[in-house]
């Protein structure tokens, strides 16, 4: 259940990024889910006896405990991804890459939404590449 639940939150983090999809709201969506799902995964850690030092390997900057993980895991995504030369690793084309691949490896539907260049193709494309059969574990 607990890989399971990683994988929702990963997932509904970004489609909830409060930037993204431009909310207005009187109260934060965001903080909300934050407030919410944190206890969850800090039962979840500690009833598998990980310390959350010991999953988080980047150096972040990140205020809470979730979005540290979700900051770590996009950015070990990214960096273990085989992108070609000249492509920036900006926020949104991370960010991106780890939700379109997080949704693809559970088949959950995405859309992806977000003002023009701020890397929603390029994020498909490199997804599409580096998901293809060779690296499959099912060949």
């Amino acid at each position: 259940m607990g890989d399971v639940l990683l994988d929702a939150i990963a997932k509904t983090m970004q489609f909830c990024e409060r930037k993204s999809l431009k909310i207005d709201v009187s109260f934060d969506l965001r903080q909300l889910f934050i407030q919410k799902i944190e206890p969850i995964l800090i039962d979840e850690l500690a009833k598998r006896k990980i310390s959350a030092n010991d999953i988080i390997t980047n150096r972040t900057d990140q205020p809470s405990l979730i979005l540290r993980v979700l900051d770590d895991c996009s950015t070990n995504l990214f960096n273990s991804a085989d992108i070609p030369a000249g492509i920036a690793c900006t926020d949104a084309l991370r960010y991106n890459f780890f939700t379109i691949v997080a949704c693809v490896d559970a088949k959950v539907p995405l859309t992806l939404l977000g003002p023009a260049g701020c890397s929603k193709t390029l994020s498909f494309v490199l997804a599409e590449e580096n998901m293809k059969v060779r690296y499959s574990v099912y060949r």
